[in-house]
């Protein structure tokens, strides 16, 4: 997982995540889980490895998963548990926090991560591979998240001021921002919204809105040029 944002509306609440990763642990399409308290969720079910990047809850809690903490980690050869599992873990607690004090990073050697909770209010956890990291965001004001992993502090400065001009617009829409999903960027094909490393690439573009009455959920498969929606009250 690689761009998320969080934009708060005047009647509607929007998630958009791109995800960047190999195209063989693309998922093309959201499918159903439930949590070990009966919560259901959609995830974008990783066929290796039975994970996810982002799981989004019908009781409107949602968790967005990105690769490495603050900076560029040395990958090891194996890891104990993969970090899509790890958010899959996170959803049997009441929230990220609860969860961080309940599990042990350390032990299970997971590699360095930043996941993302939205419920009550933002939830921001981060693991670098020795301590972790939490902060606590409100609902109404807007963020960005890119993964630290993958771009250098130049590259996520950069995602920072596209994300600002966007918000200078007068009233935008989700669709504006679905749009900034697809077309951010300054031309630059491995460091655009939507980029292309070869080996890794963006696979997909998921956007959540979440209304009083009614959230809503599209996602693109790039890989395959699909597109689903699902509607749920």
């Amino acid at each position: 997982m690689c761009t998320l944002t969080y934009v708060p509306l005047k009647n509607e609440k929007i998630i958009t995540a791109n995800r960047d990763e190999s195209p063989s642990r693309n998922a093309s399409l959201l499918s159903p889980y439930f949590s070990a308290g009966g919560q259901a969720f959609y995830i974008a079910e990783e066929p290796l490895r039975g994970g996810t990047n982002i799981a989004l809850g019908q009781n409107g809690r949602h968790s967005v998963l990105l690769n490495g903490a603050f900076e560029p980690h040395n990958m090891h050869q194996t890891y104990g548990m993969s970090r899509g599992i790890v958010l899959l873990k996170s959803l049997d607690c009441k929230n990220a926090f609860e969860f961080a004090d309940q599990f042990q990073f350390k032990k299970e050697n997971i590699q360095p991560f930043t996941l993302i909770d939205f419920s009550d209010s933002i939830r921001e956890l981060r693991w670098d591979g020795e301590t972790i990291f939490k902060k606590e965001f409100s609902l109404d004001e807007p963020h960005i998240w890119a993964s630290a992993q993958l771009y250098s502090p130049e590259v996520l400065e950069n995602r920072l001021k596209w994300f600002r001009n966007l918000l200078d617009k007068e009233n935008i829409t989700a669709k504006e921002i679905l749009d900034f999903h697809f077309q951010g960027g300054n031309g630059d094909p491995e460091n655009d919204l939507v980029m292309n490393r070869g080996k890794v690439c963006t696979v997909s573009i998921t956007q959540v809105s979440e209304k009083e009455d009614q959230k809503a959920i599209v996602h693109f498969d790039l890989v395959r040029d699909g597109q689903t929606k699902y509607i749920f009250d």
